[in-house]
């Protein structure tokens, strides 16, 4: 089945993230075969209507689906850094996805909780918020975009994605949350910095 990756949101710490990115996206299309869609941005989009982070991150996720015809997405953001544990997760959970025991999942790393997990999984749906790194979802699944970002503008300001990404289920929704071996790039590193620093792959 293929699969669409967006790459979305402002570009940060792509120097140092590319070459692990790619290596996601070979495993990717060795199993599934891939299309990435490159909307990273270097500025704010100006047509975007709202300025709190959480609602830029749905308003990109919806305005990039538009965008692809696949019928599953990958929402990657340019920051994180995967491990080959992290890698082997997100394969599994597009296998979920496939098969339709989840419909959407939120993957990251849940640092206050699990930062020792290597691959754990709850009902999204039962969570204050959700690990939003990487986002995988069948399109058809999804709520309305167009009616959320109308309803994001008539709403309180909210900055976090971690809750504003709840936004994109359905009501019927199977939505599943993620902790694994990935993180969040703070600074640019060159490949001797990041020795020990993170597990080879």
């Amino acid at each position: 089945m293929a699969i669409a990756v967006m790459q979305i949101g402002l570009k940060r710490f792509y120097e140092t993230t590319k070459s692990n990115h790619k290596k996601l996206y070979d495993t990717l299309s060795k199993r599934y075969g891939i299309t990435v869609y490159d909307f990273y941005r270097d500025t704010v989009d100006p047509n975007c209507p709202f300025d709190q982070s959480g609602k830029v991150q749905v308003y990109d996720f919806f305005k990039g689906i538009e965008k692809t015809k696949e019928e599953i997405v990958l929402k990657i953001r340019s920051d994180v850094y995967l491990t080959r544990n992290a890698i082997d997760v997100v394969c599994k959970e597009l296998d979920n996805v496939i098969s339709g025991e989840s419909d959407v999942v939120y993957l990251g790393i849940d640092f206050a909780n699990d930062y020792d997990q290597n691959h754990k999984r709850d009902s999204a749906r039962h969570c204050a918020k959700i690990t939003d790194f990487i986002v995988i979802a069948k399109k058809e699944k999804l709520a309305n975009g167009a009616r959320i970002i109308k309803s994001m503008s008539e709403s309180v300001k909210d900055k976090s994605g971690n809750k504003t990404y709840f936004l994109i289920l359905d009501s019927e929704t199977i939505a599943t949350k993620v902790s694994c071996q990935m993180y969040l790039v703070r600074k640019e590193y060159t490949e001797f910095d990041l020795l020990g620093l993170v597990p080879a792959i």
